[in-house]
């Protein structure tokens, strides 16, 4: 997404190539093999990171480990880094997505548009995420576990939270995971002493896919992670709720899932 060169590397691979200083001509690092696979046209509108989270949740599961260009036809503003790290990661866990392009946006959009004709990819029409949604909600209203950062959050991220919670007290427990740099940066913002004044957490440089929550007895997680919401049934077979960040934040102050037109600003899941 970003253009650099890089396949799906194992960790034996990866060490190799940093004890040599060389890696493979193979996969990604070949031209043509960063040719689009699958034409995706979107048509619904996507309000944000839940909605492309949502969206890539469902291509993964289309194009496994192909290369997907995304034409965004609904009206909108450009994607924002949130979004499109929200995106890549759910296509990595319901698929094998290392690299997609969006048409006028990602770095190599124009070479791979350029190559559409000559690749003659898939193509699959997205006109709502009603299916995806569907997938990634468990029925459930008590929660008492709430996720944020998987991909791990942003400053933006961390400071959202802060003013969501400042001057509350969370009823679920809440984890926000992040970086070691961004959260040196919030700290020092004060968003981390506003945030666990709530009660909840921040973790630096670790994740929930990695977490023994069902050994911590949760049962029921929110979560705005639709790469968090893909794995929780199978790594720790605790059910769970997909939604906006607003919306999981709400169902950590009052322990229950709030309808989706309870929260200011929760955005809209085209569905």
């Amino acid at each position: 997404m970003l253009g650099a060169r890089t396949n799906r590397e194992g960790g034996p691979g990866a060490l190799a190539a940093a004890i040599v200083g060389r890696t493979a001509a193979y996969g990604l690092h070949l031209p043509e093999r960063r040719k689009a696979t699958h034409l995706i046209d979107v048509s619904c509108a996507l309000a944000g990171p839940a909605d492309y989270g949502a969206l890539g949740y469902w291509v993964g599961g289309q194009v496994a480990d192909g290369v997907p260009y995304f034409r965004l036809h609904a009206p909108g503003r450009r994607p924002e880094q949130e979004e499109l790290m929200a995106l890549g990661a759910a296509m990595g866990a319901s698929g094998a997505v290392a690299l997609y392009h969006i048409e006028g946006v990602t770095p190599e959009a124009e070479f791979a548009r350029s190559a559409l004709k000559d690749c003659a990819p898939t193509r699959l029409v997205v006109r709502d995420l009603a299916a995806a949604l569907a997938a990634l909600n468990a029925r459930l209203e008590h929660i008492d576990f709430v996720s944020l950062g998987c991909p791990h959050s942003t400053l933006a991220d961390i400071e959202r939270v802060a003013a969501l919670v400042k001057g509350r007290r969370v009823r679920a427990t809440l984890w926000v995971t992040t970086s070691r740099g961004v959260a040196a940066r919030a700290r020092e913002s004060g968003a981390v002493d506003t945030i666990e004044a709530s009660g909840a957490r921040v973790f630096a440089a670790t994740c929930l896919v990695v977490a023994p929550v069902e050994g911590l007895g949760f049962r029921a997680m929110a979560t705005n992670s639709a790469k968090a919401a893909f794995y929780a049934p199978t790594h720790s077979r605790i059910e769970r709720r997909f939604g906006t960040l607003e919306q999981c934040v709400a169902a950590a102050l009052s322990g229950e899932w709030p309808p989706q037109d309870a929260v200011a600003g929760s955005g809209s899941c085209c569905a």
